[in-house]
């Protein structure tokens, strides 16, 4: 967003005037592709958008992306670990789980 407003700043000195929608509209353009349905939502969602309305919800999903660990810079994290665990099952701690070996019987 900083950036963003330092982009704005630079081309009002260059006597570039950007309207606020236009400013809004492009600030929804360069976020990044989490925030796609926020983009999504606030383009369609109403006729017309101000900067202000843009930056506030744009800061409110950033909050909500870290509160809920989603927040990343790289699109490719990720873990998953899958199999046994070391922890033995106390529920089923009588029922064998193999089969018993035979016993030698005794004829007489």
């Amino acid at each position: 967003i900083d950036e963003f407003t330092k982009l704005v700043s630079d081309l009002e000195s260059l006597n570039i005037k950007l309207e606020e929608e236009d400013q809004a509209i492009f600030f929804l353009n360069s976020l990044p592709k989490q925030y796609d349905q926020l983009r999504d939502t606030l383009k369609f969602g109403k006729e017309t958008l101000t900067l202000e309305e843009v930056t506030a919800a744009t800061y409110s999903k950033e909050l909500d992306l870290k509160a809920n660990g989603k927040h990343s810079k790289t699109n490719g994290e990720g873990l998953t670990v899958r199999g046994r665990t070391d922890k033995k099952d106390n529920q089923n701690k009588f029922r064998s789980k193999s089969r018993s070996k035979s016993r030698s019987r005794k004829t007489c």
